[in-house]
């Protein structure tokens, strides 16, 4: 440690510290951040919460083989506000970053506990995350250019987190699919919507329908083209 003022006069980081405490010098420091423009009433509901609001939209679509349960993500439209991107590279890789951990929380990320409370999805065996095939095939990312967002960090906004919320587009896309199989009501879907909660969705739809015979299902695919029959598998596709 040097003074630059005076560079000869020279100490060593533990002989500065050794000096600092036996003159009861503090070397810490610590800072305060008041966020400006906040002026929110919890009594009146009115006035600003946040400094600014980082907003988004997603379009996904799915294809849910209704033998299996089985759900492949085959496309998603992703678009975001962040303000005045520094990097557009680095806010790209946040935004499929943060999106696909979303996917993974609404569709395979399955918390299970045993009687006792002791978790037992705790291992990569158990515990399923997204991986390279859970991307959609058709994967489309966009920004919005906002140069006139408040004064933050060079008109930035954050873009790490809000992303994630994007994946319920995903989740409501199983949903709508799964109002293929019986749509004059909203099916329960729980979450994540793993295979197994979408098979046993599907199997509930399908045993109502075989007992009240009040769907048509050669009507239903010839007005709305999400029904589609294979060889091998009956498959039913949503967007949303």
């Amino acid at each position: 440690v040097f003074d630059d003022r005076n560079p000869e006069n020279r100490l060593t980081f533990r002989e500065l510290v050794k000096l600092a405490f036996m003159d009861r010098v503090s070397l810490g420091e610590r800072g305060f951040y008041s966020t400006p423009e906040i002026n929110f009433n919890r009594d009146t509901e009115k006035g600003e919460p946040f400094f600014y609001y980082t907003t988004g939209a997603a379009v996904s679509e799915v294809l849910i083989d209704r033998f299996t349960g089985h759900l492949k993500l085959e496309r998603s439209d992703l678009l975001l506000d962040i303000g005045e991107s520094i990097n557009p590279g680095i806010d790209r890789g946040q935004i499929v970053g943060g999106f696909i951990q979303g996917v993974g929380w609404v569709t395979n990320e399955d918390l299970r506990y045993s009687e006792k409370g002791e978790l037992l999805t705790y291992s990569p065996t158990t515990y399923k995350i997204p991986n390279i095939q859970d991307l959609p095939e058709i994967f489309n990312v966009d920004t919005i250019h906002n140069p006139h967002h408040q004064i933050n960090i060079r008109r930035s906004k954050a873009v790490g987190e809000p992303p994630l919320m994007l994946c319920l587009s995903v989740w409501i896309a199983v949903k709508h699919a799964l109002s293929c199989v019986r749509n004059d009501v909203c099916p329960r879907l729980n979450l994540p919507a793993t295979g197994e909660e979408i098979l046993l969705r599907l199997t509930e739809l399908n045993d109502y329908s075989k007992e009240h015979r009040t769907i048509d299902f050669s009507a239903l695919e010839s007005e709305v083209s999400l029904v589609v029959l294979t060889s091998s598998s009956a498959e039913t596709k949503a967007t949303v």
